[in-house]
């Protein structure tokens, strides 16, 4: 039996602790939280199966703003949420054909107990349940069926019918009615429990020792040059396998020898670029839970190449997208926001592949391959990535708070209205502007109604503060990711609380401390003023 994690190592996570967030074996569907191993082996599912013959996948939550599916927060329930001592019961009752032409009611006497550890969690007499029919199934004629959820406990059911005098008789006899229960996850008393563990306290030392041998096995592989076997038992994070991404991105353009060559690049770098989509995705309610079919927009895509230096400038950004078609996709500039022709993985990395073929033509680096183009590319994003220290503070919010990263889905509407209404007011002469300028940030402070004569100088202070790398000089604006974090420094700067505004006279060390709750107590505030404010222009905005 082997486990396999969706880590790939301290590259690309520090240590710390991750939850896991849902627990499956290959080709099968979830298996629940509170599921012994030793007890899944005597599942039908399982049943003769050799452990080794068996592997066992866990999806670890890398991060806050991680996109959970319905099955993860299931999953998440069941393990550490309300549902964690709650185990699901289902009864099936097949009577014989004589019995069943009798049209008897069925029922099921439950002879449950509650486990006592669980009294202070539940109360006892909310579950004293009197006997439960069982129902006919309407695709399976022949099977009668109950199903209930109960704090975990002893239960022994028996199942009896109603004769035609009303009198209980008991189904003893599997010739007159077969009868089969099911309670997921199996459950034990901590004084089973305790007594499992007493008995196997001697088969646990020789695992143990069995383990060491392994590792010692292991390290001689690794001495003679082979991998080991935790090296090839690395599990993606990316829900799509190189071979099904493969399939999917558009190189029609690539010349088949060199196919093979960027496929490898690829698959060498599809962590990092999902995480990096991801991320995006996230701020976002998906159309699908389905991993595969998550969206970006494209102002997404575009701060992408901005904040990764895949481009060196504004110009050149869109120059790359106009050598994607992106014209034909995005008619107008607050289409740029929408999911509806946004952008699926598949399509993002194909883009960013052609991104190899655009660089490649502008740098006339006709000797180059484009493996070898996209090569730095990649490992720049990767980098970039993976270094706290290059992001913002509220760069760094947005990626690891879980309530902030809430608190903008929840806005994440009216955020996108607000910045499609500053574009469609930049637009002039028939050109197209996908970026928001500083006069449009200050602009905004003023139309808000927030008085002062030094916008100017807090506008570029703002600018100064939040992009301080230095190809963000290169472009005239900022893209819709940017102005979210625009929208933060503001309302930390315009919105005083109270306690604030009688702390003014202080020195600043006496100041109470903006921790995060504050910050996201003053953005919600400042959001809600501005919603107020442009109510009439937003409600004329519509994004998708």
């Amino acid at each position: 039996m082997c486990i396999r994690d969706s880590l790939y190592g301290k590259i690309h996570h520090p240590v710390g602790l991750y939850q896991p967030v849902y627990l499956r074996t290959k080709g099968s569907e979830g298996i629940h939280p509170r599921t012994r191993l030793a007890d899944y082996f005597k599942t039908p599912e399982a049943e003769g199966l050799a452990p080794e013959d068996v592997e066992f996948y866990v999806t670890v939550r890398r991060s806050n703003n991680m996109i959970l599916t319905q099955d993860h927060r299931d999953w998440i329930e069941k393990a550490f949420g309300p549902k964690r001592n709650i185990m699901k019961c289902m009864f099936f009752l097949f009577p014989n054909e004589a019995l069943i032409k009798k049209n008897f009611d069925y029922y099921v006497k439950l002879n449950y107990s509650m486990y006592p550890e669980l009294s202070l969690e539940f109360r006892t007499k909310d579950y004293e349940k009197d006997d439960i029919p069982l129902k006919r199934d309407e695709e399976k004629k022949e099977m009668f069926i109950a199903e209930l959820s109960l704090p975990f406990g002893d239960i022994r059911p028996e199942p009896y019918y109603l004769d035609g005098a009303g009198k209980k008789v008991r189904i003893t006899n599997e010739e007159t009615a077969r009868f089969k229960e099911d309670v997921v996850p199996k459950t034990y008393s901590q004084s089973e429990l305790l007594r499992i563990e007493t008995e196997s306290l001697e088969e646990k030392t020789k695992l143990a020792e069995s383990t060491l041998t392994e590792k010692e096995e292991a390290k001689k592989s690794v001495e003679m040059g082979r991998p080991s076997e935790e090296a090839l038992q690395t599990d993606q994070l990316c829900p799509f396998s190189i071979a099904t991404l493969w399939s999917m991105v558009d190189i029609n353009w690539l010349p088949h020898e060199d196919s093979e060559k960027v496929k490898k690049i690829v698959d060498k770098y599809l962590t990092s670029l999902y995480q990096i989509f991801a991320h995006y995705a996230s701020f976002y309610k998906q159309v699908s839970s389905k991993e595969t079919d998550f969206c970006i927009s494209w102002q997404d895509l575009m701060h992408i190449l901005k904040f990764y230096e895949v481009t060196d400038d504004g110009q050149k950004l869109l120059q790359l997208l106009e050598f994607c078609s992106f014209s034909e996709k995005v008619l107008l500039p607050q289409e740029s926001l929408s999911l509806r022709n946004g952008l699926e993985f598949p399509e993002f990395v194909s883009i960013l592949l052609k991104s190899a073929n655009y660089l490649k033509n502008v740098n006339m680096n006709e000797g180059e391959g484009y493996d070898e183009v996209l090569l730095p590319v990649f490992a720049k994003m990767e980098m970039y990535y993976n270094d706290d220290e290059r992001i913002t503070e509220f760069h760094r919010h947005m990626r690891y708070s879980e309530q902030l990263h809430d608190t903008l889905l929840e806005y994440s509407a009216l955020m996108r209205k607000l910045f499609s209404l500053r574009l469609m007011n930049t637009i002039d002469m028939g050109n197209k502007h996908f970026m928001i300028k500083k006069d449009d940030v200050s602009l905004l402070i003023q139309e808000t109604g927030f008085t002062g004569e030094n916008r100017e100088e807090i506008v570029n202070t703002c600018f100064a503060e939040l992009f301080p790398y230095e190809k963000a000089e290169n472009y005239d604006g900022v893209f819709f990711y940017e102005f979210v974090q625009i929208l933060m420094w503001l309302a930390l700067v315009f919105i005083q609380r109270e306690d604030e505004e009688n702390n003014l006279d202080k020195p600043e060390e006496e100041n109470q401390e903006v921790n995060e709750e504050t910050v996201i107590e003053k953005f919600r505030y400042f959001l809600d003023v501005l919603a107020e404010k442009y109510d009439t222009e937003l409600n004329q905005v519509e994004i998708v």
